[in-house]
């Protein structure tokens, strides 16, 4: 995008970048998730049995990566056995499968909760939410970028009501 290539960047976090604007689109909830046959969902998991286990993550240079590391206080997430996903589908298909574990947005993963094909995974710190917004760099001769992103906020609005609407009917 700063180089002019990418006119619009729906993105994990924002770019902090004097140029660019960002607009916050939505707030996902992530949760530790696995296959049932991998583990108990009920117990918290030991940092032994998490080395032990596969982790699917996403790669070294993403925010999310970040996160995780975060997460387990493991800057490098040295003794841990990772698979680098990119695509949130395939990370998906694995831990359905049993190839090890992964956080996942709970928007996407509602229905595989719901049937019991994955369960949580119980830590005594939840993983944060992660905020995702559209990036662009307003330019006066190029108005429709910013028009665009407009209509896109719009839909990420829509999207947060019915995800809060759900939530109410199911409270």
């Amino acid at each position: 995008m700063l180089e002019g290539a990418l006119d619009i960047g729906l993105l994990l976090g924002s770019i902090e970048e004097p140029t660019v604007i960002n607009r916050k689109l939505l707030e996902l909830d992530y949760i530790w998730v696995c296959n049932p046959r991998l583990m108990v969902g009920d117990i918290e998991p030991s940092m032994d049995q998490l080395k032990e286990l596969t982790l699917l993550c996403y790669p070294v240079d993403s925010l999310m990566y970040s996160a995780i590391a975060s997460h387990f206080s493991s800057p490098q997430m040295q003794d841990f056995k990772l698979i680098v996903v990119r695509s949130l589908s395939v990370m998906l298909r694995l831990v359905l499968a049993g190839a090890g574990y992964a956080v996942l947005p709970v928007e996407l993963i509602r229905d595989e909760l719901d049937s019991g094909k994955l369960v949580p995974m119980r830590f005594s710190r939840p993983f944060p939410m992660q905020a995702y917004f559209a990036a662009y760099i307003d330019q006066p001769a190029i108005p429709l970028r910013a028009a665009m992103v407009e209509c896109i906020c719009e839909v990420a609005q829509q999207f947060t009501n019915g995800m809060a609407e759900e939530l109410l009917l199911a409270g």
